[in-house]
């Protein structure tokens, strides 16, 4: 919130000319140093609230952002669209246990690695297309 940058799309478009668009932004988030991101899917057709989810907890050691697009974005009921961190079910007992495993898990990561955690212009500039997406870097001469 109150990111200035944050609903600009870092590669509209997956060609040099424009012609071939990138599937719709559903979003943008900024991750530093030492943050996880905890990704969880329950069974669509396993509706106890016991029920086993697949989980994968990614931890980041430098600056990151991550980006989420959708050919066929959703909806909510009340017409928003679906985003990232944006739970599409109930959060059930087991993901509420899972959730509070992997926020007691000590971090791998020492702070004096990074001597700033807190870098408040990360992010904040628009970087072109082709920093993102190196394909639409300008072709060079060969010699």
């Amino acid at each position: 919130m109150g990111d200035e940058t944050g609903a600009v799309d870092p590669v509209p478009y997956l060609s040099r000319d424009d012609s071939v668009t990138n599937g719709h932004l559903i979003g943008k988030e900024r991750l530093l140093p030492g943050e996880r991101l905890l990704w969880m899917e329950q069974s669509p057709t396993l509706s106890s609230g016991n029920a086993p989810v697949k989980v994968a907890v990614f931890e980041f050691a430098s600056y990151c952002q991550i980006t989420c697009r959708s050919w066929t974005p959703r909806l909510t009921p009340e017409g928003l669209p679906l985003i990232l961190n944006m739970p599409t079910l109930g959060l059930t007992p087991t993901m509420i246990r899972v959730t509070e495993a992997v926020l007691n898990v000590p971090s791998k990561l020492v702070d004096t690695r990074m001597p700033s955690k807190r870098n408040p212009s990360f992010g904040t500039i628009a970087d072109e297309p082709e920093y993102w997406l190196m394909q639409l870097e300008k072709k060079r001469r060969k010699r």
